[in-house]
């Protein structure tokens, strides 16, 4: 992770992790801005800033449980844990939740409330990373 003296480069970032950046804007947007209140204005910056600062720390916890590169071809994904959405979808929403809570469950190694493990698979075939969680995997 870079220090804070480094000065954080989108392109790079947006390469390393599978990104666009069209999507990593769309993630780190925050709010609209308000006209006509320049406290308004300002506290919107001030959201912007925190929205872009969450995304990067998803995106780089994400980074670190799979193939840092393939971390966009998942996040653009639809995924059924989360009611069909894709993660970009939730984070673009400001629904960070539920991928936070997915991120500490997997980092933590603990099981589900029903006792499935949490398993990340790699789909190399379609060159794309899927994080299977909450649902036993069988083996066919």
């Amino acid at each position: 992770m870079p220090s804070r003296s480094q000065k954080f480069a989108p392109d790079l970032f947006c390469r390393t992790h599978g990104l666009t950046s069209e999507e990593f804007a769309r993630m780190s947007r925050g709010a609209p801005a308000f006209e006509g209140k320049p406290s308004a204005a300002r506290s919107s910056r001030a959201v912007a800033k925190t929205q872009r600062t969450e995304a990067i720390r998803l995106i780089r916890a994400l980074g670190s449980l799979m193939v840092a590169e393939k971390v966009g071809a998942w996040m653009r994904k639809p995924n059924r844990n989360f009611g069909g959405l894709a993660p970009i979808q939730l984070i673009e929403r400001g629904e960070l939740e539920p991928l936070r809570r997915m991120i500490y469950e997997i980092d933590s190694g603990q099981p589900d409330r029903r006792g499935n493990g949490r398993q990340l698979v790699i789909d190399d075939r379609f060159a794309a990373a899927s994080l299977q969680f909450g649902a036993s995997q069988t083996a066919g």
